[in-house]
């Protein structure tokens, strides 16, 4: 018999650990529960979170528009990565003191 998987799902409808069964056609894994025989595929977010970071930042950085780059319909692109913006990059200190500003203007 198969060992379960630390990360296995949990079924919808007897809220017992499901066990791994394959995966479907595009590659995502597919998921069984041994008593009620139920199959489900769960997406991974921390992927499809990562593609979508990879695409905003694509667009952001290159200055490349939608047509451009082949996406789907403007709104539908900003629900898409609209949390995105909400992304607040942490910039730790490194602890160097410098006694000098140096501001260039014209």
């Amino acid at each position: 018999m198969r060992t379960r998987s630390k990360r296995a799902r949990h079924c919808p409808i007897c809220h017992g650990r499901m066990r791994r069964h394959g995966r479907n056609r595009s590659g995502t894994q597919r998921w069984m529960c041994p008593s009620c025989s139920i199959t489900s595929t769960a997406r991974r977010q921390d992927r499809a979170r990562a593609a979508q970071l990879r695409e905003f930042l694509d667009r952001l950085l290159t200055g490349r528009t939608r047509e451009q780059m082949g996406a789907m319909g403007a709104r539908a692109w900003r629900k898409r990565v609209g949390w995105c913006w909400n992304i607040k990059p942490a910039i730790t200190p490194d602890g160097v003191v410098h006694h000098t500003l140096m501001a260039a203007g014209t």
